[in-house]
């Protein structure tokens, strides 16, 4: 894996999954990141959560404690709709309205 950029390590430092993100586009401004979804168990056994995928702003102030949760959720679960969000953040680094 490549190394964390120092813009997500800032917003994501103490979260327990922070290795586990991935920039999926890396706008000037604005990038897409994943975020594994977590594991769970009831009666019939284990389970996956469902990818969670945000949009950050690089240039956002975060608090260590929170991290992504101060970030705008695009989608949870599903597959990445990379072609839609690309567009998103080239729109967002030009400073149209998202």
């Amino acid at each position: 894996m490549p190394d964390m950029p120092d813009w997500l390590y800032n917003i994501s430092y103490g979260l327990s999954d922070c290795r586990k993100l991935r920039v999926l586009i890396d706008g000037t401004r604005f990038a897409v990141v994943q975020s594994p979804g977590g594991r769970w168990y009831d009666n019939s056994g284990g389970h996956y959560g469902g990818t969670t995928f945000y949009l950050v702003d690089k240039q956002k102030q975060y608090r260590a404690s929170v991290g992504l949760m101060d970030c705008r959720e695009l989608q949870h679960g599903g597959r990445a709709k990379t072609a839609q969000w690309k567009q998103l953040v080239e729109a967002a680094d030009r400073g149209e309205n998202v």
